[in-house]
């Protein structure tokens, strides 16, 4: 992997001198727990909640590097905040030790007159919280002191239990490895792939990248930092921009892994470039593996939450059903195999989505689900597994015996439990597009997936 992101950094420079992105919500390196009932908006820049009677505004602006003082970055702010018309400080600086998140937080508190509402004047309550370096900036909004008032404790309680994954360690070590260095290299190789990776996959590139600073290999450690220069790099660029770098980028990448045959990491992006762009099967479009993976666990997940558990398709399910939709491609409906080229992207957003929604939204989605006969078949499924294998595990621990009647016993039963879940999922994945997209239709509106870029 290193070779390849040397190979990234010498690709900006030389694009340089010919044109010069769990349960917690997340926005860049802030997981926080979203306050109940207030609406939530993301945009390129910046990631807004709306109280429910629209009278303050959260906005999340994005993260920077911490490069001198967190008073010299609200020094910056208050500049540009200053210019403001009828400037008026309402509550001087304050700060200290963030303990939520093992940094430091910073804040200040001004009001201005609000060009739409005249002789009126707007409430701007500035946070910056800062570690393992970088800082984010959280900039409330409200019509009124009074307003502000009444809101407050929410938001004080949102501020006090904010996390940075910057600060979050994984793995000991110099440096120690992050849950932001994990997350900015993974975003860094989707979008150079240009997938979302499936749950599965990220499991592997994180534990890759884990194993590398538990083994202290230095090449590959060094190699996470250069991703993370490069990312900072890349975020200056317009998104036109970015697309010539990466795909002069994506193009040295493949050659220098395919050349690193002992190179587990090298493997496991091969890997993961072809299940996502090599075709299974022909077709328009055409069929890939990363496409099949994502509608497993999309359904996993909904038919999971349809019996209250939780469902990872083990690999051998997941090797079947890639070759039985392969084998049926064909007779598949156009609209139909549209939807599960999408499914990369529908599953991801599900994924960005749900740990950001009330739990009342959440019972609207979990209910609609569970009008679906398929989905709640399959949940039963799932829960007999679940069953199946914690009795599983008291006998084994109650007798050391092998081989014998009852573990020939449990594999059948397992194989036939496997065979089960396997068919209900193919079965779903050929449906007609009205009855699936009716499945995933529910939750998908106005909701997409893009790499975090701050």
């Amino acid at each position: 992997m290193t070779r390849v992101i040397l190979a990234l950094v010498a690709a900006l420079v030389l694009f340089s001198t010919l044109t010069l992105a769990q349960t917690r919500a997340r926005y860049g390196i802030v997981l926080y727990d979203p306050p109940a009932g207030w609406a939530r908006q993301e945009k390129e820049d910046f990631h807004l909640l709306t109280s429910p009677d629209k009278s303050v505004v959260l906005i999340f602006l994005p993260s920077k590097p911490l490069n001198g003082t967190l008073d010299q970055a609200a020094d910056e702010i208050l500049s540009e905040s200053k210019a403001r018309p009828e400037y008026r400080e309402e509550a001087g600086r304050t700060g200290g030790p963030h303990t939520a998140s093992g940094g430091r937080w910073l804040t200040f508190t001004f009001s201005y007159a609000d060009a739409n509402r005249p002789g009126q004047y707007l409430y701007n309550w500035v946070v910056l919280v800062a570690g393992g370096g970088r800082y984010a900036t959280l900039s409330t909004v409200a019509t009124s002191s009074s307003a502000f008032n009444t809101h407050a404790p929410t938001l004080s309680r949102l501020v006090d239990r904010i996390s940075l994954t910057t600060t979050i360690q994984v793995e000991a070590g110099i440096p120690p490895l992050t849950r932001y260095m994990l997350d900015e290299t993974e975003d860094f190789l989707e979008w150079l792939m240009q997938v979302p990776f499936t749950d599965a996959q990220k499991a592997t590139i994180d534990e890759e990248i884990r194993g590398s600073w538990k083994k202290n290999d230095r090449k590959e450690i060094d190699g996470v930092g250069e991703v993370l220069k490069a990312r900072q790099k890349l975020a200056a660029l317009k998104p036109a921009e970015r697309d010539v770098v990466r795909q002069s980028a994506l193009d040295d990448a493949i050659k220098q892994w395919r050349t690193e045959k002992d190179s587990p990491s090298a493997k496991t992006m091969i890997e993961i470039y072809e299940t996502a762009h090599k075709p299974i099967a022909p077709g328009n479009p055409p069929l890939t593996r990363q496409n099949v993976d994502a509608f497993a666990e999309f359904l996993c997940f909904a038919a999971g939450q349809t019996a209250g558990i939780n469902y990872t398709p083990p690999a051998e399910i997941r090797d079947k059903l890639a070759a039985a939709v392969a084998e049926k491609y064909a007779s598949i409906a156009p609209a139909q195999r549209a939807l599960i080229a999408r499914m990369p992207l529908i599953w991801a957003s599900l994924r960005v989505l749900w740990p950001e929604i009330s739990d009342a939204e959440k019972k609207k989605y979990v209910d609609a689900w569970k009008r679906d006969p398929h989905l709640v078949e399959l949940g039963k499924q799932f829960a007999a597994t679940e069953t199946a294998q914690t009795t599983s595990t008291a006998q084994t621990a109650s007798t050391s015996r092998t081989g014998s009647p009852t573990s020939i016993a449990e594999l059948q039963a397992k194989m036939r439990e496997q065979q089960a879940t396997y068919t209900t999922m193919s079965n779903i994945m050929r449906m007609q597009y009205e009855t699936s997209s009716a499945i995933i239709g529910n939750f998908t509106g106005g909701w997409t997936y893009q790499p975090r870029w701050r």
